[in-house]
């Protein structure tokens, strides 16, 4: 794999990182193990990122009391 991939997926998982440290971690670990892909880690941003952002309108909120 070539090093500009690395790079990009190691600061997209140090992006992730700083808004929701869990997952951030666990794909830092994953990149650790040799198992990073740059998809999974864009998938897991946009993921986390529309979670987070449904998650301060009223409606998420009523969602997430469901849940939790």
């Amino acid at each position: 794999m070539p090093i500009e991939r690395h790079l990009s997926t190691n600061a997209l998982n140090a992006a992730v990182l700083a808004f929701a440290l869990p997952v951030g971690v666990a794909l830092f670990i994953l990149a650790a193990l040799g198992r990073e892909s740059l998809s999974l880690t864009a998938r897991t941003m946009a993921l986390t990122g529309t979670a987070m952002g449904t998650s301060q309108l009223d409606v998420g909120q009523e969602i997430l009391k469901v849940f939790f």
